[in-house]
């Protein structure tokens, strides 16, 4: 047991690890040697979102392995109780807010008919590694590494079982603002009181959660960034201009038609975005220059934005982000067979399922099916990855674009 604080501080992170070695029901001697692989170092950056964790893991000849931790989410209509247990106790928010998980906030939510901790079956290790264990060593060492992660930050805990940071504080504030009016101790989410202020007939009381905001007929332009900065500096005013340009539109679009933000993003999502919306030759050369990627690679990118938003471009930009659970490719080939196709014309690997013509059929971080097209790119290069359809959450929707 002495062990268990190298990876473990907090009694959440602790919690996490008996979830592992106990209620969980993992093989105990796979996990003794998955903790020796952690304190080895031999796993990199961990990949954590809802119901998924992701890493790479070096094994003991050099080889990487990749290794994926699902973990059984937790059902939408479920996190109601979840966050009405919470938020029923203002030093529950309190303490969350302040990264800190009270133990209490765990039993009242376990009195609500909900636990947040694993428990048996919850937990489903993959690993690329020819080890059919549960878990394999690989993956035992990311169990162990998410516990230090906890540490970190509890909102993990409830990433993990299905419900982001960011969602679980909306879903607290609009309890504390159903709250208002009565008794409270907790503090409630309002707007700027400069805009409170502007939007308020003379007379009239205050009412922060209720201030029209109507959209112009057009964005706005900012003024420009007039910066007086030092020579060394490397920051470019102008581009801190189009940034400025790039959200005031975004933030129009939001209130004309309730696009998304778009803030939650990743980087590549992002960048297969502007790419998307780079309509001239030379402002996607522009954009190839500062992100130092081929145009043929950004318009992959933005074809595939536009067909699968931000897990389209991760599926095509990167093929860590593969799933490699083998009882979904499994049962994908059996349903192409059923389809008409023959087995032996699919191909099964850990990472996707090859049909001819150099077409994959592969499952995204977000579950879904993508078909994907290889399509040469320039002598001497490898050939890019095009999403050739919307992605679907039945493998017979994509087998053909």
């Amino acid at each position: 047991m002495a062990d268990r604080t190298v990876f473990a501080s907090t009694w959440w992170g602790r919690a996490w690890i008996e979830a592992l070695e106990g209620s969980a029901r993992l093989d105990p001697n796979r996990l003794s040697r998955g903790r020796s692989y952690a304190r080895q170092g031999a796993v990199g950056a961990l990949m954590i979102e809802p119901g998924m964790i992701r890493a790479r893991v070096s094994g003991s000849h050099g080889r990487y392995y990749r290794v994926e931790i699902a973990v059984k989410t937790i059902a939408t209509a479920a996190w109601e109780r979840v966050v009405d247990a919470i938020a029923a106790k203002a030093a529950h928010a309190a303490a969350l807010a302040d990264g800190d998980l009270d133990p209490v906030i765990v039993d009242d939510v376990a009195a609500a008919g909900v636990d947040l901790l694993p428990g048996p079956g919850d937990i489903r290790p993959h690993c690329s590694c020819p080890d059919w264990a549960e878990p394999c060593k690989h993956a035992a060492a990311v169990c162990y590494l998410v516990a230090a992660e906890l540490d970190r930050d509890p909102f993990l805990l409830f990433a993990l079982r299905g419900l982001g940071r960011d969602d679980l504080n909306e879903m607290l504030a609009a309890r504390r603002r159903g709250s208002r009016g009565t008794d409270s101790d907790g503090p409630t989410l309002g707007v700027v009181a400069s805009t409170a202020w502007e939007g308020r007939q003379l007379g009239e009381p205050l009412d922060p959660f209720h201030v029209d905001v109507s959209a112009p007929a057009r964005p706005g332009r900012p003024l420009s960034w007039d910066a007086l900065l030092p020579a060394d500096e490397r920051v470019d005013p102008r581009r801190v201009d189009e940034l400025a340009v790039d959200a005031t539109i975004r933030a129009w679009s939001m209130l004309v038609d309730g696009s998304p933000s778009g803030l939650r993003a990743t980087p590549r999502g992002d960048i297969a975005r502007l790419a998307a919306a780079s309509q001239h030759p030379k402002a996607l050369a522009t954009l190839s220059a500062r992100v130092r990627l081929s145009a043929p690679t950004l318009q992959a990118w933005a074809e595939a934005w536009n067909l699968g938003g931000d897990p389209g471009v991760e599926v095509i930009a990167d093929e860590d982000s593969w799933s490699i659970d083998q009882d979904r490719l499994s049962a994908g080939r059996d349903a192409l067979v059923e389809l008409g196709i023959p087995k032996r014309s699919v191909a099964l690997n850990y990472d996707s399922l090859g049909m001819p013509k150099g077409v994959k059929l592969v499952i995204g971080f977000d579950g879904l099916w993508y078909r994907l097209q290889a399509k040469g790119g320039a002598r001497g290069t490898r050939d890019q990855l095009h999403l050739a359809a919307p992605p679907s959450s039945d493998i017979a929707d994509i087998v053909e674009p």
